[in-house]
C-alpha cells in the first residue's frame, strides 16, 4: 500500500507525432472555417444584389401605376421614390427601351 502512494507520477509530454497530428488538426478546422465563411459572404453579396435590383423593378412599377410610363432615367426613381441605391457598390445599367416596357435592370459588384 506504501507503494501506490509513494510513486510519483510522471508527466508525459505530447510526443512530436501527436503535436503534428494535432497541429493538422487544428490547420484543417482552420481551412474548413475559412472555406464556409467565404461561402456564406458570397451568398450574402448575391442576397444583396437581388434585394437592390429587386427594390428598383419594384419602385419601376409603382412609378408605372401612379404615372403611366416608366421613367428615363434612374435617378427618377431615386429623386420621387425613395429608392436608395450605393453607387459606391455596384455599377448599374438601366436599359430603356419604350416608356411603356419595363427597363432592363442590371447590377454588377464593383472590384
Amino acid at each position: 500500500m506504501d507503494r501506490i502512494f509513494s510513486q510519483k507520477k510522471k508527466r508525459r509530454f505530447l510526443s512530436w507525432r501527436s503535436m503534428v497530428v494535432y497541429l493538422c488538426i487544428l490547420t484543417l478546422t482552420a481551412l474548413l472555417v475559412f472555406v464556409f465563411t467565404r461561402q456564406v459572404s458570397d451568398s450574402v453579396e448575391q442576397e444583396s444584389e437581388r434585394i437592390a435590383r429587386d427594390a428598383i423593378i419594384h419602385a419601376l412599377i409603382a412609378c408605372y401605376a401612379a404615372e403611366g410610363s416608366y421613367p428615363a432615367s434612374l435617378s427618377y426613381l431615386e429623386e420621387r421614390y425613395g429608392v436608395v441605391i450605393d453607387h459606391d457598390k455596384y455599377v448599374i445599367h438601366y436599359g430603356v427601351f419604350a416608356s411603356n416596357v419595363l427597363p432592363e435592370v442590371t447590377l454588377k459588384r464593383r472590384k
